[in-house]
């Protein structure tokens, strides 16, 4: 199990990544399905880390083939 968590910075805040790729996600004709907020989540159990969020995405495009 890894021992070390590294941590790189965009120099951009959180919340503008976040709010830019779901608009892009949605502006691009995918369907957004689901969203999860892993910080919130493991924050039940007493555990803090820094922003996550997963996206789940698709294409409907690739439903017609």
């Amino acid at each position: 199990m890894k021992s070390t968590v590294e941590h790189k910075g965009l120099g951009v805040l959180f919340v503008e990544v976040y709010e830019t790729l779901k608009e892009r996600i949605l502006q691009n004709g995918f369907l957004l399905l689901h969203e999860i907020n892993t910080q919130q989540i493991v924050s039940r159990h007493g555990i803090t880390i820094h922003p996550l969020r997963q996206f789940f995405f698709l294409n409907p495009d690739t439903l017609l083939k």
